[in-house]
């Protein structure tokens, strides 16, 4: 539960220590679901066309932003709540992240469309074009040296794209629902900044109204024989 807590509250609302630990593992496993997800729902808009829910990326995406501006709302009086009514103001969190998937999802994965019957003969001819040429016009100018250190060239390249690509995609994941969780922090403080404002402005109109001279009886009456 605390964990739960500190992880979708945030830290001003929050009492748990969660933003003092590292929680690199359940980062990595959030992209690494991500990216199934993603692959599963590519492989259904490749065979059905469709996605398996209604709407736009712009109505996710207006969701998304509505729960963030919404959320610090419940979130204030979230431990003066009972226990079970905690769980919704947690649910409500959570949907949020989901609202912020399913935006990007509806963005992406329509554009993802290929033609399969053409991808596999396309795919071959790419690497004949540009692997094969390589490999074939360093062993014309070197011969067995030249086909030995261009297929170890190759390999090397291949290991480092395949590196840089396997850390691009990871790190996507993470930053876009960093992002949902910064511009939650911002809206969390915004929220208690108009809160100790609106305060402030209070106190000041009271103490100006307590602090106004009265005025008398006599005044009273001498303003009324006016």
């Amino acid at each position: 539960m605390d964990y739960l807590e500190g992880a979708l509250l945030g830290r001003i609302w929050s009492d748990t220590d969660y933003e003092n630990r590292r929680h690199t593992g359940v980062w990595l496993w959030s992209s690494f679901a991500f990216w199934l997800l993603t692959a599963a729902l590519v492989l259904r808009m490749n065979r059905a066309g469709t996605l398996p829910w209604p709407g736009g990326s712009s109505f996710w995406f207006a969701l998304t932003l509505l729960l963030v501006i919404v959320l610090p709302l419940l979130s204030r009086f979230y431990y003066r709540l009972p226990l079970i009514a905690r769980f919704p103001v947690l649910a409500l969190h959570a949907l949020k992240y989901a609202t912020a998937l399913l935006a990007i999802w509806s963005w992406f994965v329509p554009s993802t469309r290929v033609d399969t019957e053409n991808l596999l003969p396309a795919l071959l001819q790419f690497l004949d074009d540009t692997a094969g040429s390589f490999i074939e016009r360093n062993t014309e100018m070197n011969q067995v040296f030249g086909l030995i250190a261009s297929s170890l060239l190759l390999v090397l390249l291949g290991i480092a794209v395949f590196l840089g690509a396997l850390l691009i995609l990871t790190s996507l994941p993470i930053l876009y629902l960093k992002l949902v969780t910064l511009a939650q922090a911002l809206s969390d403080r915004l929220h208690v900044g108009a809160e100790a404002l609106f305060h402030r402005l209070r106190y000041r109109i009271r103490h100006l109204f307590a602090n106004r001279p009265q005025r008398t009886e006599k005044e009273i009456v001498h303003e009324a024989s006016r």
